[in-house]
């Protein structure tokens, strides 16, 4: 037999025009290839740079929620994550993928279909902010993990994952802590958005026990309808009672500054009153004073991490959200709103420090409280409480010193006195 080159070229030609089609089919027809699961993404606290980075934001028109046949429609609400301030710094591509995945959530389709190119990074940065801002999402936590689906090109062309609950039992337990939030919204009507954001701090704090086995522990649905949650579900309660009352409010994780405890910490902006679009810092969990290791007499006030600047709250948390996203919160020093300088409680000299105490004690108020200003006083008055505490008692003639206690916020430069008056 003769050997023929051109027919074995032939062949092979068509071997290979196979092989690039089938591909190109691959690569292209969104064939999944291979899976994996995608956890939470929490960077190591001591890679983390602090940088600032303010940008602006535009508030399109609020969405409608996805219906479910036969269900009635959560109650109404304010709430939009369209002006969610963190959401708005996104581009658009990744606002459309976080629209896709929030309505599939809401849905609760097992698997949702996304049409465009994405990497893991942008569905890890859209998680990060649907877990953070998005306290209407009760039937899925990020952090249980989620099933991305990729093509050869490393593009991610679906989603699944694994609900809580049923679209119906979502949607009844969104009715119910919609309903909830407004009980408590109504009690403050007429005040102010500062003293409403006092009101909203105490509430939870006077209502909320911190519990690590609570069902819904982790959304505001345990906080708010449950009594029970832990960190997360506090900020997420404070994020929807804020938004139904018109004003914003954005949450940033973190860890507590001296232990691997993970801590939400919310901040929000009182552009409503005019404080010219400035951030100041919450977190109603360290304010809860059960959350403290000392004794029921000597708990510390509710008020300690009220309207903090981003310096003060640094002392005791550590910042830690997606990379890719860090820079995009704001970080700032604002003093104006201060809980203790709005109360009249700062003083910058023993004279001021010593009259707030006196009028708080006139009073014959339990708690008698200070912030000192001034880093010098602070440590005057640490450095010598009980003399100092005994000679401003001695000023107001039924204070039972002997039987009163006293404590100190080290970072905070807060000083409380739980006292004891005699009878008359």
């Amino acid at each position: 037999m003769k050997y023929r080159p051109r027919k074995f070229v032939r062949v092979i030609g068509k071997f290979l025009k196979l092989f690039v089609f089938f591909f190109i089919l691959v690569a292209f027809a969104d064939i999944p290839i291979r899976k994996y699961v995608t956890a939470k993404y929490m960077p190591d606290p001591e890679s983390l740079s602090l940088e600032t980075h303010i940008f602006e934001q535009s508030i399109p028109d609020a969405p409608t929620m996805p219906s479910v046949p036969g269900q009635a429609e959560p109650t109404a609400h304010l709430y939009s994550i369209e002006n969610n301030y963190m959401f708005n710094q996104l581009p658009e591509r990744q606002k459309d993928l976080y629209r896709t995945i929030r309505s599939g959530i809401l849905n609760g389709s097992e698997r949702i279909e996304l049409e465009g190119s994405f990497t893991s990074e942008d569905i890890d940065v859209v998680m990060q902010i649907l877990d953070d801002q998005d306290f209407e999402i009760l039937n899925f936590q990020p952090e249980q993990g989620w099933m991305n689906s990729m093509n050869m090109l490393d593009e991610v062309i679906s989603l699944q994952l694994d609900y809580s609950y049923s679209v119906e039992e979502e949607y009844a337990m969104l009715d119910e802590m919609n309903r909830k939030a407004d009980e408590i919204i109504a009690q403050c009507e007429g005040l102010g958005d500062y003293e409403k954001v006092v009101f909203f701090n105490d509430y939870l704090v006077d209502n909320v026990v911190y519990d690590l086995e609570a069902p819904n522990a982790h959304n505001a649905y345990g906080a708010l309808v449950e009594g029970m949650a832990v960190c997360d579900g506090y900020a997420l309660a404070m994020n929807c009672l804020l938004n139904r009352s018109g004003i914003e409010t954005i949450t940033m994780q973190g860890f507590s500054a001296d232990s691997e405890r993970q801590r939400e910490v919310e901040f929000f902006d009182r552009s409503l009153l005019e404080y010219d679009d400035r951030w100041y810092y919450l977190d109603t969990t360290y304010n809860d004073p059960s959350m403290s290791d000392l004794s029921h007499e000597t708990q510390t006030g509710k008020h300690h991490y009220l309207n903090l600047t981003f310096d003060e709250m640094e002392k005791s948390h550590l910042f830690a959200p997606v990379q890719s996203i860090r820079d995009l919160y704001p970080m700032e020093n604002n003093e104006t709103y201060s809980y203790y300088r709005m109360q009249g409680l700062t003083g910058s000299t023993m004279e001021e420090c010593r009259n707030i105490f006196l009028a708080q004690s006139a009073a014959h108020m339990q708690r008698v409280e200070l912030r000192a200003a001034d880093d010098e006083v602070f440590e005057e008055i640490r450095d010598n409480i009980t003399t100092i505490g005994s000679n401003w008692a001695g000023l107001i003639s039924d204070i039972d010193w002997e039987n009163s206690y006293v404590t100190l916020d080290e970072q905070l430069h807060i000083v409380e006195f739980i006292l004891e008056y005699s009878e008359q």
